[in-house]
């Protein structure tokens, strides 16, 4: 059974990974060269390049909002987790 991964080691994985990506394609981006007129080209060029942004995507979700949002819910859960609960057993009358 593995470990839970930690929202510290997801974060830092999606970096990568979309650092990963953006850099290979704006590598691959460089190595086409200028386009000129060619159409292909510069569809293939601009493609790559939002790709690259868009893989970049996730991991800017997560710095910037859900590690916020998980503070806020662990706090939350922290004040919950303290609250004193009871329970009363009512009398029922049951009709004859």
């Amino acid at each position: 059974m593995q470990a839970p991964v930690s929202t510290k080691d997801a974060t830092g994985h999606f970096l990568l990974t979309g650092l990963a990506v953006l850099g290979t394609t704006l590598l691959v981006r460089a190595l086409l060269g200028n386009p000129g007129n060619s159409q292909v080209l510069t569809a293939i060029s601009e493609g790559l390049l939002i790709v690259g942004w868009v893989a970049m995507w996730r991991p800017i979700e997560v710095l910037l909002f859900e590690r916020v949002e998980n503070h806020q819910n662990m706090a939350l859960f922290d004040r919950l987790s303290h609250i004193e609960v009871g329970f009363a057993l009512e009398e029922t009358v049951i009709p004859p």
